[in-house]
Parts: C-alpha cells; structure tokens; sequence
C-alpha cells in the first residue's frame, strides 16, 4: 500500500505504468527484449502524421543505420528522386543546387535561384517541401500563458519556465537546478514551480508542455506513477485554486523557455527573472515569438519524453 497523500486512502499502485494502474502491456514491457531506439522514427511514426505520410517518409529514410537530416530531406532513395523530378522542371538550374550536401544550404540556393525569376511561381513553395514551421501563440485577453521545460540527463537536470500575457510580454520567468529521475519528472517540477511563480487567486493560465506524456497525464486526471504520487497531487491541489488549460507544444515553439532551462548554470539555486533581469537571448526569443516569426526545426532529432 501507497498512499497518494495524507488525505487520502491507501490505494494499490502499480510501479511499472506511468499512470500507476496495472495493465498486461505494461508486465510485458518488463521481460520483453527491446532494440535500440532510433529517436527519428518518432517523428515518423507519431498520431499528428498521417500514414501514408509516415509510410512515404520512412521509405526515405530506410537505408542507413543511423538517420540524419540530409538523408532523410536529400540522399534516401525516394526523396533523391523527388529533388531530381524538381530539377528537370528547371533545366537552367545549376547543378549543384540540386546535390548540395547540406541542407540549409541547398534550401537556400534555391530559394536565391528562384527569386531571380521575373515572375512569381508555384516553385517558390518547393523548399517548404522539406521543411515545417512552428509558431507560439499567444494567450487570449485576461489570460496568461505559462510555457515550462524540464530536462533530466545523468550529467544534471534542470529547468526553466516563462509567464506571459495576452501581448506576448514577459511578466516573469524562473530557471533552476533540480534533482529528478526521469523526463516527466523534471517536466512536472518545471510545471509545479512556474504554478508557484503564478500564484493562485482565481488566475485564468494556459498551460503548454514539451512532454507529452505529462500533458496526458494531468488531462486524464490519473494518479500517476507511484514514485511521482506526491509530485502529481501537489500539482492538482495548485491547480483547483486556478482555471486552467493544458496543451502541448512542440520543442520549437517553445524556445524561450528552453533557452531559460539551458542558462541555469551550475549553482543548484533558484531564480527569478523580469523585464530587467532577462538574458539578452531571451528578450530575443520573447520578441520574435511576439511578431509571429516561425521557429524551425532543431538540427537533430527530437523526443517528446
């Protein structure tokens, strides 16, 4: 028996389940033998990608034991054809705008090449084949918006988080040092220490998370892992005082917080930033989330968890 908190019932948990409830898949998880993962595939194969997307991307990138970006937007097999299908369009295109080997550079190439054409066409949105953009939004009027990150690594975790009103102006941020387990640990530090800097009071706040299965966690209103129970109840009990909503946001979209978390340094304090007290980088982050600038992909791959 553990309890969940003082003023509740002793309740069974079971360890090896993320919510805490026994299930057959979770027991199979444990005596099951389990290949590596490769992190790009969870970009692939995700429920915001259609299959026969995730089906088309996969055949690009089926080769090579370990993925990366140029295979995957230039040299797999499928795609490589669709750069060669493109180029035959234009035949007075230079070559090596076509086997340019680094794709910032060859999105670029192309987009100077065809910005010379007199007049405008449907190729300027070729680039946009391989690349995706993220924007922040930000909250409606009278709300605030609180975006947090949490990193767990062997080497230090940490965290960061940032409030912001309906304008996209900084009313305060906080990073710290912290000591956590796992991903959705620091996750729901990060979110049980920017509840605090909110304060309660009836607040009206929207949430947003890089980690999925936090996010999911706290909308299905479960318990949670048993060595996260008392973690998981202080973040409900701080949320009953506010109204609320939680969303999820991808790691692009949420690089202010995540440039906060990354200047934490090495001091395992805590702190508070302002207007004043911000870091030039994240005045320039707050900015160019408050015009609307896409943020693009991070140059590896990414995890949610």
């Amino acid at each position: 028996m553990i309890p969940i908190d003082s003023g509740s019932k002793d309740k069974l948990r079971w360890t090896k389940s993320p919510h805490g409830d026994f299930t057959t898949n979770s027991a199979w998880e444990i005596i099951r033998f389990r290949h590596p993962v490769i992190q790009v595939f969870k970009l692939i194969w995700n429920e915001c990608i259609i299959p026969s997307i995730s089906i088309f991307v996969w055949r690009c990138c089926r080769a090579p034991a370990i993925e990366t970006r140029e295979h995957l937007f230039l040299h797999g097999e499928v795609v490589a054809q669709v750069w060669e299908k493109i180029a035959d369009w234009f035949p007075t295109l230079s070559r090596r705008n076509v086997s340019h080997n680094d794709l910032e550079k060859h999105i670029k190439l192309w987009h100077r090449w065809l910005c010379r054409t007199p007049k405008p066409h449907l190729s300027s949105v070729i680039p946009c084949l391989a690349l995706w953009t993220i924007r922040w939004v930000p909250p409606d009027a009278s709300w605030i918006k609180l975006n947090i990150e949490g990193l767990w690594s062997v080497s230090g975790s940490g965290v960061g988080g940032i409030l912001r009103d309906e304008e996209g102006n900084l009313v305060r941020g906080f990073k710290s040092n912290i000591s956590a387990v796992s991903h959705l640990d620091a996750e729901l530090q990060a979110l049980s220490l920017g509840l605090d800097l909110a304060g309660g009071g009836g607040r009206k706040i929207w949430i947003e998370m890089g980690n999925l299965e936090a996010v999911a966690l706290l909308k299905a209103k479960r318990h949670g892992a048993a060595n996260l129970r008392h973690k998981i109840s202080e973040i409900r009990n701080n949320l009953k005082s506010i109204c609320y909503k939680i969303s999820h946001i991808q790691r692009e979209g949420n690089k202010a917080a995540k440039t906060l978390e990354q200047q934490r340094g090495k001091e395992a304090r805590y702190t508070i930033l302002d207007q004043h007290t911000a870091a030039p980088l994240v005045k320039a982050m707050i900015r160019m989330d408050q015009l609307g600038l896409p943020n693009f992909p991070s140059h590896g791959p990414t995890s949610d968890v």
